[in-house]
């Protein structure tokens, strides 16, 4: 056999080989997991708002084994919840049965009913989402961090690291709200008593703003977590 017939049969292999190993290559990457217990640290984060926040202290508290969340805004609570609550601290409890729960006692909300309907976030909400690309996103720190870029209905972007699969980033699309995520999850069962409600206040009543009913106003967790309810 001539040194061309031997030469076109393995040109096409490596073709072959290249091609597979391209598509390998742009295949999109797993979706990770929330694990079932944490604790998260995270910088929130809104331009729009006034007077716009910046990297304010927040931390989220995670449970699905009991299906609860809740999230301590430390310095500025999620605007338009109530009028003045961008000026203060809150806590939202997300609870499968009574749904968010708002508590802003120094703005004046004892407890209320945030959000009906709406509970904890399930740990594989990134099944909703489609990978986009790979790309740099900043963590709370300012850190730029390579990350697969996720992108999911409303708008919603969600950035995790490329080398472990870890949260960096999160974007609520419609409002411009973005969490900066501390990479350094505590990764533990949570304290029951984190997502115990407060017995001041009646947290079954509507929430309202300036006596109008405030379920139409929106936190960048509570509307992913509408998406699955």
């Amino acid at each position: 056999q001539s040194t061309w017939g031997l030469f076109f049969p393995m040109a096409k292999f490596v073709v072959v080989a290249l091609a597979a190993l391209a598509l390998c290559a742009f295949a999109a990457p797993t979706k990770p997991v929330w694990p079932q217990s944490f604790a998260m640290q995270f910088g929130l984060n809104d331009e729009i708002a006034l007077p716009p926040i910046h990297n304010a202290s927040a931390v989220m508290y995670y449970s699905w084994p009991i299906q609860q969340q809740r999230i301590s805004y430390h310095t500025h609570c999620l605007p338009l919840a109530h009028y003045n609550a961008a000026y203060h601290p809150c806590d939202l409890y997300f609870n499968n049965v009574q749904g968010v729960v708002l508590v802003a006692p120094e703005a004046g909300v004892d407890c209320c009913t945030f959000v009906s309907g709406v509970g904890a976030v399930p740990p594989t909400f990134l099944q909703a989402f489609n990978f986009s690309s790979v790309e740099t996103a900043p963590d709370m720190f300012g850190n730029e961090v390579s990350c697969n870029y996720w992108t999911g209905p409303g708008g919603f972007g969600y950035w995790t690291s490329v080398s472990h699969g870890i949260d960096v980033q999160f974007r609520d699309g419609p409002t411009g709200v973005y969490w900066n995520i501390d990479m350094d999850f505590d990764v533990a069962p949570q304290p029951s008593s984190l997502f115990t409600l407060p017995t001041t206040g009646n947290c079954s009543a509507p929430c309202s703003f300036f006596g109008i009913n405030s379920h139409g106003h929106r936190d960048t967790m509570v509307a992913l977590a509408a998406l699955f309810q």
